[in-house]
Parts: structure tokens; sequence; C-alpha cells
């Protein structure tokens, strides 16, 4: 279940409740409505009316909700059922709850015991839909919908879950047009931007969903997911702006404080050469939950660029003792024995990281840097065959495997290889020095410097250098450049 409508089915109760005037209620009720959740916690479990007035009960069942915990707000509100056996917000929450836990048979029940005490009841409709959605087949789950739709139709929650529908059933062009069309009937409405933001992050059209929840946050400031939202588009777009990233899931932090989000924040930090920084979110994460077996591999890789391998090996054995079935988990810690110096275990497990992720390139290249250390130079030259034919377009790859080659004076495999990276990148200017340098070594000073000029063009400054020593006819080039 997608997060956003994981959402969706608490959107219950924002204003529709009536509070008394006491201090500590007005507080909570105004953290709330600033989607501030866990300051309002702990203001309403400090309130001394909390144990007499229901609306203040209800009220931290929501917020309960709002934070994902779902085992605390259905205990909440089996409890306040007992005392007030009709209320038709606590059936309804404990419902949700259910819904959200995947107890989809106990989730039915509740709701259609509101549904009795009200057929009209809106939220307890709209869940039966999520129900029908997630249990039923396709016909099922848009016939619900739009009986919603009919009996609810200036609700847009309606109109974007049937888009949903179809978005979960890999239907992606009737799905996106209905998330437009629900924008455009429901004019200024932030879940629509919100919804449609989401939907082309998942189809990894990053600038059209940066626009949408850029228009989201602008009609609702106050909603968390889409700063966390704007946070995970701005990580992926990978253009520079981890700082912008940052903030944004700050802000989304002020609603309630997750472990996800705060490993986001870590993940930013170390993309940005703070590994420092990046260590210390990580370590928060993890105090908040410590059964994510990934939030210890990336504090592992902080560790281990920081020189702090006992540190690093500490965290990769967590991250496999709570999930041995993930490569990157024993990659990880094949990087952090391979600095230590334990290469046989290391190379141990890169193995078992190749058999859990046989088509990853990237391991294979980074098994061929373990080999090429120890001199194992066969062994590595099959490394990089190996992830070459598996990304035939991996620079790394390509030149990993050109090193070799020249090393072992076969010139013109080198020199195919080469020639293929600058096909994928015209710009590299360690290919063009090196190219320069296989001519030279080739007796050919012609090439030498017509290669070396373009690497000095492309801003290598040995290359300049080399200029300077041996090819007169470009000093000309070189005062220019």
């Amino acid at each position: 279940m997608k997060t956003r409508f994981s959402l969706v089915l608490l959107i219950v109760f924002a204003s529709f409740w009536s509070y008394s005037k006491e201090s500590c209620d007005l507080e909570a009720v105004s953290l709330v409505n600033q989607k501030r959740f866990d300051a309002a916690e702990q203001v309403l479990l400090k309130c001394p009316l909390l144990e007499s007035d229901t609306s203040l009960q209800l009220l931290l069942i929501k917020v309960k909700m709002f934070q994902d915990d779902f085992e605390t707000s259905l205990v909440l509100a089996q409890t306040f059922l007992v005392k007030n056996p009709n209320d038709q917000t606590a059936i309804n929450a404990i419902g949700a709850s259910y819904l959200m836990l995947e107890q989809f048979d106990s989730a039915s029940t509740y709701f259609n015991r509101n549904l009795e005490l009200n057929p009209l009841h809106l939220y307890s409709n709209y869940n039966m839909v999520m129900v029908k959605h997630l249990i039923d087949s396709l016909p099922e789950a848009l016939k619900a919908i739009r009986s919603f739709q009919e009996k609810f139709p200036n609700h847009s929650e309606g109109y974007l879950y049937e888009a949903y529908i179809y978005e979960d059933a890999g239907i992606l062009d009737t799905a996106e047009l209905l998330y437009m069309q629900a924008r455009k009937k429901f004019v200024g409405d932030a879940l629509c931007y919100g919804y449609l933001a989401e939907f082309y992050y998942f189809q990894d059209r990053l600038d059209l969903a940066l626009l949408n929840v850029n228009e989201a946050i602008n009609l609702d400031n106050t909603d968390g997911s889409n700063y966390y939202l704007k946070g995970v588009i701005l990580f992926d777009l990978d253009d520079g702006r981890l700082d912008e990233a940052i903030k944004s899931f700050s802000r989304a932090n002020e609603s309630v404080k997750s472990a996800e989000k705060l490993n986001f924040i870590g993940q930013c930090y170390y993309y940005s050469d703070k590994e420092k920084e990046a260590i210390k979110y990580y370590g928060e994460a993890i105090a908040l939950d410590k059964t994510r077996d990934y939030f210890y591999t990336d504090r592992a890789d902080a560790y281990r660029f920081l020189g702090k391998n006992d540190l690093a090996i500490i965290d990769n054995d967590k991250a496999i003792q709570l999930d041995s079935s993930v490569s990157w988990n024993y990659w990880s810690r094949a990087k952090t024995l391979d600095a230590t110096g334990a290469y046989l275990q290391a190379e141990k497990d890169f193995f078992t990281a190749i058999s859990l992720d046989s088509i990853n390139a990237e391991i294979y290249i980074d098994l061929a840097t373990l080999y090429e250390y120890i001199g194992e130079t066969n062994k590595a030259l099959k490394c990089y065959d190996t992830a070459i034919q598996l990304d035939p377009m991996s620079i790394n790859a390509l030149f990993g495997r050109a090193l070799i080659r020249t090393d072992s004076l076969n010139y013109t495999g080198a020199l195919t290889d080469y020639f293929t990276i600058l096909e994928i990148d015209e710009t590299d200017a360690d290919v063009y020095y090196n190219c320069a340098v296989i001519y030279y070594d080739q007796g050919d000073p012609l090439e030498f410097c017509n290669w070396m000029s373009k690497a000095a063009f492309y801003g290598s400054e040995d290359a300049k250098s080399m200029l300077k020593k041996y090819c007169k006819t470009y000093t000309r080039l070189l005062q220019n450049s």
C-alpha cells in the first residue's frame, strides 16, 4: 500500500470536532491542525482533562494514527469503544487501524458496523473501498469507488483513489488522465497535486513530480508528507540540491519524527561528502528503528569512508544479521574487509553478494579492483569482462579493463575500450590522456600530441604540462586554452 494512500483514510477528523476551551485543548488542536503530531501527543499526554474528555481521547487516537502507530491507536480506540459503544469515530478508527495492519476481515467488520449505524458515514464508505481494492478484483474495486463518487461527488479522495486503482493495476495512461482530471475538477486542492506528484515520482518522471509537489506545498504548507516527497525527489534528481532536500526532510520531520526521514537526511549528508553529519542522522534513525538492515549498512559505508573500519564492520555484521538475503549487505561488508586487508574474507563476501544479485555489474567491478590490488590480474580481467557483458555502457568497467590491457601491451584492446568510453562521454580528459600515452609507447608522436591536446582541452593539467614539454606545435593552443 502506497504511503500517501495509507494516510488518506485519516483525513477523518481534522476540523469536525468541538473541543472544550482549556488551554491544553487549544494547544493540542492547534498543533494537530499544523500537522505537528509528535508535539501534539506530548501536550495531550500531559493534559489533566485527557482522562475525562472524550474529544481529547479521540484526538489522541487520531494522532497515533498519523504517527503510523496503528497498534496503539487500535488499543486506544477499542478501550474508548467499551465506554462509548456506538461512537462512529472510534468504530471507524478501529477499522482503519485494522486496515493499516492488513487485517482486512476485521477492518471490514468495523466499517460495516459503522455503515449500519449511518449508511452515509463518509470515511467508513471510503475505507471499505480501500478494503475492496486490496482484496477483490479490479472490476469490483472500480464498482465500489464509483459508488462512493456517486454518494460523495464533492470529495476529491474518491476520484484520486480511482486513479490509484488503475495505477496499481499498471494501467498508467488511464491513471495519469484520471489524476489530471481530478486536479482540474478540484481546483486548488493540494491533495490532487500531491497524489499526481507521487504518481510521477513512481514513474521516474522527476521533473513533473517536483513541479506538482511544489504546487501542493504552495497550497498547503502544513502537510509533512509533501515535504517528505519533495525531499525524496530532490535526492533522486542528483543535481546538487541535497541541501534543499535536507531542509525538506527536516520540515517533514516537524510533524512526525520518522526513522526513514532521518536516514534520508543522513543519505543527503553522505552524498554531500559530510560523513560525520551523515553518521549522526543514521544513528538517530537507528535509535528509532533498530529493525532496518539498510540503516546499519548506510552507516557502515560512512564509517568506512572515514577510516573507522572497526565500527563499520560492527554495523555490517548487524545488517547481515537482520537480513541475510540482501546482496548489498554482503557487498558493503566485502568493501570494509577489503579496506582492512582481509582479502580472502572480502572475496567470500563478494561471491555471496554476486550469488544474491548476479546481474549487478558494480559488484564485479569492486571485486576486480580487489584482484588488481593483490596482483590477480587474470581474475580481475574476467571480472571486468563480466561487468561489461552485464553493462556495456559501464565506464568504470571499460576503464579498468583498458588499464589492464595497456599493462599487458594489448594496445588495440585498450584503445577499443577507451574509444567506447568516449562514445559515452566525449569530455573524459583521463581517457584522452591515456590514449596519448599509448600512442607515445607505440612511437607515434603526432598522435601523442593530438590526443594530449584533447586531454588539455578538457581540463587535464598534466596534459598541459606534457604539451608544453613535448609538443611545441601545440604551445599556441595551450596559451589560448
